[in-house]
């Protein structure tokens, strides 16, 4: 994050002792000087991965307590370095990753060179997801609207073997500014593929600040990319959906917003069935465990509910 100490960086633990074996520190090969990493690294057998806001992509072998550097991948467009914030989705021996200027990259994770590059046109924060369809595989990315300021925020479905775009879903979203600051519009939360019963379709949330700091709740198409509803959440969201089955195959999903509220939703018709203010302002995205899940939240707590 902000490095108001050092050492500004990555950070490998030891989960038996609950010590830090190893420190990644900022990289002076990088052309963007920062040192801090948005994106979750993704482990493949003795390998790890990891996007760097620095604008590189780093791949390192695993040794017991600590990560060799093996190779990297730099690159500009247009003589800029944008840094990645995004996580890396993985289909066989590709990466699928976004930077902050809405590049997407295709990579070879075994050579570390690009294979397809596509313009999404605005800042990617939200990490991709990757689904095999019909024994292909797609897939999906979403930016915020930043660089744009005003206009639409961007959802796409890419092939994933040729990057060739499926379809693109705009929906309107702006950059709000007050006080000095500006908050961007648009996707922060990764989509969620839907199962069971809703398994034609993809959710997401979207901030639109179109009155004050609203979002929404989406349900889209997989096949054409049309939004087949959308729900009006209490405010903004980043934290990305969840979703369970009951016993009839039929989905629910749980998302939560940045005023601290948690919602159930049906999954096909967009109903809320719950709302409950837990927290503060849930960031984080939650993980499911059974028909619980457990959720952070800004002001240190954490949360585990149960859907009965």
């Amino acid at each position: 994050g902000v490095p108001a100490q050092r050492p500004f960086g990555a950070l490998v633990v030891d989960l038996h002792s609950n010590k830090v074996t190893d420190v990644v520190p900022e990289d002076p090969r990088a052309l963007r000087h920062w040192g801090a990493y948005d994106s979750s690294p993704v482990r493949l057998g003795d390998f790890v991965f990891r996007p760097g806001e620095n604008g590189i992509l780093y791949k390192y072998t695993v040794a017991p307590g600590r990560l060799i550097p093996h190779s990297t991948l730099n690159y500009t467009v247009g003589g800029a370095a944008p840094g990645m914030e995004c996580s890396m989705a993985v289909y066989r021996n590709y990466g699928y990753v976004g930077d902050n200027h809405g590049h997407v990259l295709c990579v070879n994770l075994s050579t570390m060179k690009p294979v397809w590059y596509y313009a999404l046109g605005d800042d990617i924060d939200a990490s991709p997801v990757l689904t095999v369809e019909d024994g292909a595989p797609y897939v999906y990315f979403s930016c915020e609207a930043d660089r744009r300021g005003d206009g639409d925020a961007r959802f796409v479905k890419l092939n994933a073997l040729n990057g060739d775009e499926v379809w693109v879903n705009a929906t309107p979203a702006r950059k709000r500014n007050a006080d000095g600051k500006h908050f961007d519009g648009g996707f922060y939360a990764s989509p969620l593929p839907g199962i069971g019963d809703c398994s034609d379709l993809i959710f997401t949330n979207c901030v639109l600040n179109t009155s004050g700091s609203n979002g929404r709740f989406m349900a889209i198409d997989r096949k054409t990319g049309k939004t087949v509803y959308t729900t009006p959440l209490k405010i903004y969201s980043w934290s990305s959906p969840v979703g369970f089955l009951n016993e009839n195959n039929k989905m629910f999903v749980v998302t939560a917003d940045g005023a601290g509220n948690i919602y159930l939703i049906e999954g096909r018709s967009g109903k809320i069935l719950v709302t409950k203010s837990v927290g503060n302002n849930f960031e984080s995205s939650p993980v499911v465990i059974g028909n619980s899940l457990v959720v952070g939240s800004r002001g240190n707590s954490i949360f585990k509910l149960s859907i009965k």
